[in-house]
């Protein structure tokens, strides 16, 4: 089989190298068109010695980080929040057990901030936004309200614990009907604290007090949370 050689239009024989004319080589190698091109093409007319646009290099958007520690800051780590919130949450049970108010409120704080310490530290000290402080803090408080809630539920067992609890509330009630500006206010308070000396009354005062202090001590460990991380939680992570 023969060809024309495509510089000197001699005949040259196939599978040879060179046009024995010309010496212009006769092996070509197809190149395929790219699929897209790179950049779009200059108009007619431009000048050859004009550049073509070069194509902007990708950036990371200033709120994609590489770090480790702050991809672990976007979402919570539930075993590292577990472990946190149950040793903080037994401090705010331990200090709330006391009964003194400005002590139990104290320690749900503190528990907050302990919680979001100890999540750093066991998550490599990620970077934490308020929110996520707040949730950790929560958390906390939660279990927090879990312990005490149990250990009291507990005396409801106990004869004598219940007796004492119908004879101290029978008396605030009677101190507070007493003290009722009118028949009407006192009838209400009586009817009030007759109810109260059932059982099915101690039952759902007992209900209604651990509702309201569970909701205190998600809140108030919630902004110690919150202050814990806006304070302590910039750092992305720890400098060896």
């Amino acid at each position: 089989m023969e060809h024309a050689c495509p510089q000197c239009g001699a005949t040259v024989e196939d599978g040879r190298p060179f046009c024995a004319q010309c010496h212009a080589p006769q092996i070509r190698v197809p190149v395929h068109p790219p699929t897209a091109p790179v950049t779009e093409p200059l108009p007619p007319g431009t000048p050859e010695d004009v550049q073509p646009p070069a194509q902007p290099m990708e950036t990371p958007r200033p709120g994609r980080q590489t770090h480790p520690g702050a991809t672990a800051g976007q979402r919570i780590n539930r075993r590292a929040a577990l472990s946190a919130a149950v040793l903080a949450g037994v401090l705010a049970a331990v200090g709330s057990a006391f009964g003194v108010v400005p002590l139990a409120l104290l320690c749900m704080f503190a528990a907050g901030g302990l919680a979001v310490t100890l999540y750093r530290r066991r998550t490599g000290y990620p970077a934490l936004s308020s929110w996520m402080g707040a949730k950790v803090g929560i958390f906390a408080g939660g279990w927090g309200f879990g312990v005490l809630a149990f250990v009291n539920s507990l005396q409801l067992f106990s004869a004598g614990h219940r007796a004492e609890m119908h004879k101290v509330l029978a008396e605030l009630l009677k101190q507070q009907t007493a003290a009722a500006p009118d028949d009407a206010t006192r009838q209400m308070m009586q009817s009030i604290g007759n109810y109260m000396a059932t059982d099915h009354g101690m039952a759902l005062f007992w209900a209604l007090g651990l509702l309201c202090l569970g909701l205190c001590f998600v809140v108030v460990a919630g902004l110690g949370g919150a202050l814990g991380a806006t304070l302590f939680g910039r750092d992305g992570s720890r400098q060896e």
